[in-house]
């Protein structure tokens, strides 16, 4: 594992931990975007941005890192797929982290097991509401890594989550009860993509264009029609993450 990719798990691990994985905290945190930070932990070589030398210093002394915290290689056990507690933040509790990375598998295992999605209500007001699992008819799922790296270009796979389609809005590209593989490294809506978001306070998958003076939220389905959300407007919209991989369920 080179310095690059070091440095984007630890900034993640800083993320889950202080951050409770909300992006849009991190990059107040560091005077930067959430479009800027999203492009740190993409995997997709024409969006994402590495984390250079000044960068990983700029980070650390904003958010009362020691110098060189991001550096840290890997420990045996954080190679195993779980989560080290003597890695963390300074001034960070253990007990009370999610445990986030003991559902995964590191990246140089054959296997990643991807957890189902939980989510927390959006506009609830209260940073500790309880994360809810989405409905699916799978709770979890087991992949080959060489297939992630290979079919979706995917190495770290730290934020992937297992959910199900819902309803008729987004066949036939994605039908109720297909099962989804969901990014939820993507909070902020960076590029033109399928999402899972909340629209009103309703959970919804759509496919989001960008437009000058706004977004368009695309159905699939000709019977549902396009809604154009105004610039000013766009940030009611919570992004839960992007959706990566379909698998189309059907009787013979």
């Amino acid at each position: 594992m080179d310095i690059k990719d070091i440095r984007r798990f630890r900034l993640r691990k800083l993320l889950l931990s202080r951050f409770r994985s909300k992006q849009s905290a991190l990059a107040d945190a560091i005077g930067r975007s959430p479009s800027y930070i999203a492009r740190l932990f993409s995997d997709k070589p024409e969006h994402s941005r590495n984390i250079g030398e000044a960068l990983a210093r700029e980070i650390e002394s904003l958010c009362d890192l020691p110098v060189g915290f991001l550096d840290q290689p890997l420990t045996n056990v954080e190679e195993a797929g779980f989560y080290d507690p003597q890695t963390n933040p300074p001034g960070i509790d253990s007990a009370k982290l999610p445990q986030m990375f003991s559902h995964q598998v590191a990246i140089f295992n054959d296997q990643v097991a991807v957890p189902l999605l939980k989510i927390s209500p959006p506009n609830s007001g209260d940073v500790d509401a309880k994360a809810e699992e989405v409905d699916s008819v799978a709770t979890s799922i087991t992949l080959d890594r060489n297939w992630l790296q290979r079919t979706l270009g995917l190495n770290d796979v730290s934020f992937l989550r297992v959910a199900t389609g819902m309803g008729d809005s987004m066949a036939p590209s994605i039908k109720n009860g297909d099962i989804l593989l969901v990014d939820t490294s993507i909070t902020a809506l960076s590029y033109d993509a399928v999402y899972m978001l909340y629209i009103g306070g309703q959970l919804s998958v759509k496919r989001v264009q960008a437009e000058i003076d706004g977004v368009r939220i695309v159905s699939d389905n000709s019977k549902f029609k396009e809604v154009m959300v105004p610039s000013d407007m766009v940030h009611h919209l919570k992004i839960v993450g992007r959706v990566v991989y379909v698998w189309n369920g059907s009787e013979p």
